[in-house]
């Protein structure tokens, strides 16, 4: 292998990498913000900024691991077990 074909693979992979990368940028359901990060409900697309998700965490959790969807009611995982 010479430093040519190294190369080349290197880019290839880089590529592969940027690709799951991609930050979208969403608009929070409850108070229509942009964020880069969001709690987002896997059945219903729901979306819930970081700062929604502290004010309103009382009501969608009960157990701190897990939290409730208003629109549809699916359990998704907070991502902290």
């Amino acid at each position: 292998m010479n430093i040519k074909d190294y190369s080349v693979n290197i880019t290839k992979k880089h590529i592969r990498k940027s690709k799951r990368r991609v930050v979208r940028n969403l608009p929070c359901s409850v108070c229509t913000g942009s964020t880069s990060f969001s709690w987002k409900c896997r059945k219903c697309e729901f979306n819930l900024c970081e700062n929604c998700m502290n004010e309103n965490l009382w009501a969608l959790t009960c157990n701190g691991i897990t939290w409730g969807c208003p629109e549809c009611g699916e359990k998704n995982d907070l991502g902290n077990q």
